[in-house]
């Protein structure tokens, strides 16, 4: 009798230090807790039904062992649940709705069809918990690891996805209107059918998402990557894709009435049978694009401001690019033989294992930038500027230059390490070391 008053005087000094406590103190006390409310329910002979009774009753059982309970479709609104080992629990089509779960052990509990609305998810683990057509909205998620998940005919109306991790989740026909999402990995992500209605998609990363079929209407997709996604019948009526990177996607079908594409990214697209407005691709960059009639665009950035871009691995060959801003650009791996690169701004552009054969960089600026491994197979690099742009230090391993032209070029400084220079012409060249190559002038 005197242990079981003296661990409720204690389980009642935990609750109040955990209100009034924090750093060290707080989290050695929720680590005892953890123990002793267990240890109190077996003191007083409690098993899972009183336990079961006992959150009805109170609608608060924190620190509680609910392993395996059955709650299906209960009312519990606003319960309090922090703490508390509910792993392998079943609360499919329970309401749940405002519920505290803080710390919570989910593991492999059952939410299917249940509403969860408004509810922090904040330190809870969600991994493996069962959760399609569930109802989220307005719950925060915030930097959540749902990748993989079951998420079909959820919904997740204005909920705070921000950063999350939903890379191969399964969001088919799941409702996000409004919901916040910016800087979340939705790579690979199935997205088929969804509602994203207004939603915040700036920053996301959509590679090789399916949005086959979405309502994206409205939506702010400001520098999402979207690259190599399909998007075959989406409604992207009014949606906001500035500076969005739509390299290689499918949207053939699709609704892009009123969108804006300020400076968006579609090279290699596909645009076969899209709703769009006259015009509206003025500010965008269209290359190697495959528009609504069937036939293919040309390439012709010229002049552009492309910097930062992304054009990884993209067929480029013959396109012409004089004269544009592309420092900091990745080109990594693209094929840019025989293009036009004449007066280009390439500083600190990444290039490694690009193909430039036989492309033109006369007068191009390169300092910075990353060339090991790339091809510059019977490239002009007639007064190109290749030197150091310190701290970014111009780097040319193991890079091809057979049969470059590098008359009135700068080399100062650049890094070589087993590259091809056979049959390279120098003429007025400065070399890494500063001194002037003069050894192929007439």
């Amino acid at each position: 009798m005197f242990l079981a008053l003296f661990v409720l005087v204690l389980i009642n000094s935990f609750r109040f230090f955990d209100a009034h406590t924090s750093g060290y103190v707080r989290r050695t006390l929720i680590s005892i807790a953890t123990v002793v409310v267990p240890f109190k329910d077996r003191i007083l002979l409690q098993d899972l039904a009183d336990r079961s009774a006992r959150l009805k009753a109170k609608r608060a059982c924190r620190f509680c062992n609910l392993a395996g309970v059955d709650m299906r479709g209960m009312d519990l609104t606003a319960v309090d649940l922090r703490r508390s080992n509910l792993a392998g629990a079943d609360f499919s089509g329970a309401n749940l709705n405002r519920a505290r779960l803080s710390e919570a052990d989910l593991s492999g509990a059952d939410l299917r069809g249940a509403s969860l609305r408004q509810v922090d998810f904040r330190r809870v683990d969600l991994a493996g918990v069962k959760l399609a057509a569930v109802d989220l909205s307005g719950a925060d998620l915030r930097w959540q690891d749902l990748h993989g998940q079951n998420l079909e005919l959820a919904k997740l109306i204005r909920a705070d996805l921000k950063g999350a991790n939903l890379n191969g989740t399964n969001l088919t026909k799941a409702d996000l209107s409004h919901a916040n999402l910016r800087w979340a990995n939705l790579g690979k992500a199935n997205l088929s059918g969804a509602q994203l209605l207004g939603a915040e998609l700036s920053e996301v990363d959509l590679k090789h998402a399916n949005l086959n079929q979405a309502n994206l209407s409205f939506a702010n997709m400001v520098e999402s990557n979207v690259s190599s996604a399909t998007m075959t019948g989406a409604n992207l009526a009014g949606t906001n894709l500035s500076w969005a990177n739509l390299n290689g996607v499918d949207l053939s079908r699709s609704d892009l009435r009123q969108a804006i594409l300020d400076h968006t990214s579609l090279v290699n697209a596909e645009l076969t049978a899209t709703v769009v407005k006259k015009n509206s691709f003025s500010n965008a960059y269209v290359c190697n694009t495959k528009i609504r009639n069937g036939s293919v665009s040309g390439c012709d950035l010229s002049g552009k401001n492309l910097r930062h871009i992304n054009l990884i691995g993209l067929n480029l060959v013959g396109g012409n690019f004089s004269f544009s801003d592309l420092s900091d650009a990745n080109l990594v791996g693209a094929d840019l033989s025989k293009a036009s690169l004449v007066g280009s701004d390439l500083r600190r552009a990444y290039l490694s294992e690009t193909n430039l054969s036989e492309s033109n960089l006369e007068g191009a600026d390169l300092r910075g930038a990353i060339l090991n491994n790339s091809n510059l197979t019977n490239a002009i690099l007639v007064n190109s500027n290749l030197s150091t742009d310190l701290p970014f230090v111009t780097n040319l391993d193991r890079a091809d230059l057979t049969s470059v032209d590098l008359s009135g070029a700068n080399l100062f400084g650049v890094k070589f390490s087993s590259t091809n220079l056979t049959g390279v012409v120098y003429c007025q060249t400065k070399m890494p070391n500063g001194t002037i190559n003069d050894r192929d002038c007439d």
